[in-house]
C-alpha cells in the first residue's frame, strides 16, 4: 500500500475531483468511500493530503466563478 498510486493519486486525483464535485453540487458517494477506505488502509488522511484545494479557494467558490477563472 506504500505506492505513489495511493499516496499521490488519492489526494491530488480523487480528493481534488471530490472538491470539484462538491463545488458543483454533484454527490460522489462511491469516490468518497474509496478515499476514506484507502485512508484507513494506508493510515493516512488523504483528504488532508491535498495542499492545493485550500489556496485555490474551491470550498468557497461557485461553478460560475470557476468557469470565469478558467476562461
Amino acid at each position: 500500500v506504500n505506492t505513489r498510486f495511493l499516496h499521490e493519486d488519492m489526494p491530488y486525483g480523487l480528493v481534488f475531483n471530490l472538491a470539484l464535485a462538491q463545488l458543483a453540487g454533484v454527490p460522489m458517494p462511491a469516490t468518497a468511500t474509496v478515499v476514506d477506505a484507502a485512508s484507513l488502509v494506508c493510515g493516512a488522511d488523504f483528504r488532508a493530503g491535498n495542499d492545493l484545494i485550500g489556496p485555490l479557494g474551491l470550498a468557497a467558490s461557485t461553478v460560475q466563478a470557476l468557469r470565469r477563472r478558467l476562461a
